[in-house]
């Protein structure tokens, strides 16, 4: 009797240890399922410093992004004196160009600072990360630095695509506007009505109100989950690579927790965000990165072996 309980003991264990990103955002669902305007309410403080923080510099990691991106283009284009290469060089400035904009702009938004401020916090952030992906490639394979700018790219557009269709599809009020206005009511995350925003919107109610569901500003935090492909790029990271995925998965973290301090959404939002970026990013390592399994990209070297020889 306790080889077969020991057997499944050992098999729940390998598939907690591989999934565990999922399975927490999975119990984290099903708690926000059963209690999520309760525990919004609760944690709700609008003008909490932490919140508005993570609210101006929260999507920092999607917008430098695209400064990394662009990077890798340039250097990657420079590699090919031909057409091919003249359009990476062409991409990348525009995308080094549209990721210091955007870095420069976001602080502005959420944070009573001079423009001038915001600025020069983004022309310095942005060039150090461009300085810091030129640097690693240096000595890389122009194969795995033109994949490495595709994979960032590719799931900078997707988060984006994803989380703005769903946005239009649900027309979920925002925590705060249900909070303040007794005739909004609340609406499940699995219940959808778009219907309901127009006769909102059109009393003057901002439309953005009504675009809770899923929370943009953590799918956007977590293209700092992309960290973890930066050994492809450089090998002598690899036995750091659960680490890279940890600051990046922590970070996202952070962001959801303020904007349900904030009241900009509820904890299924923040959830269903984070999900959408780890799904994207799973994609995108399959597609461009097939020889690395995906499990490996948030399980420590240690355990990698442990669990090869388990199966």
């Amino acid at each position: 009797m306790g080889k077969p309980w020991h057997k499944l003991y050992c098999f729940c264990r390998r598939r907690a240890a591989e999934f565990w990103p999922f399975i927490i955002l999975f119990i984290l669902l099903a708690v926000g399922s059963l209690w999520d305007y309760p525990i919004s309410l609760r944690l709700y403080d609008q003008n909490n410093p932490f919140g508005l923080f993570f609210a101006a510099f929260g999507e920092y990691p999607s917008a430098l992004g695209f400064c990394a991106a662009g990077t890798l283009f340039f250097k990657s284009g420079r590699r090919r004196p031909s057409l091919s290469g003249g359009l990476q060089i062409t991409a990348g400035v525009c995308l080094i160009v549209l990721g210091t904009c955007l870095t420069s702009a976001l602080p502005a938004r959420y944070l009573p600072i001079p423009a001038f401020f915001s600025y020069l916090i983004g022309i310095v952030v942005s060039a150090s990360t461009i300085c810091r992906f030129a640097q690693l490639c240096r000595s890389a394979d122009h194969s795995a630095v033109l994949r490495l700018a595709l994979a960032i790219l590719s799931m900078l557009l997707l988060d984006y695509l994803i989380v703005n269709a769903l946005k239009l599809l649900w027309g979920r009020p925002r925590m705060r506007l249900v909070a303040s206005d007794s005739r909004v009511p609340f609406m499940p995350w699995w219940n959808p009505d778009p219907s309901l925003r127009d006769p909102f919107v059109v009393c003057g109610t901002a439309l953005d109100e009504f675009k809770s569901f899923p929370s943009g500003h953590t799918a956007n935090a977590s293209a700092l989950m992309l960290l973890s492909l930066l050994p492809q790029l450089h090998p002598s990271l690899a036995s750091r690579r659960h680490l890279l995925f940890t600051a990046g998965f922590s970070w996202t973290a952070l962001v959801a927790l303020s904007r349900i301090v904030t009241g900009a959404h509820y904890l299924t939002d923040t959830v269903m965000g984070f999900t959408i970026g780890l799904a994207v990013l799973s994609l995108v390592t399959l597609l461009f990165f097939p020889e690395t399994p995906v499990t490996k990209l948030w399980t420590p070297p240690s355990k990698c072996v442990m669990l090869k020889k388990a199966n």
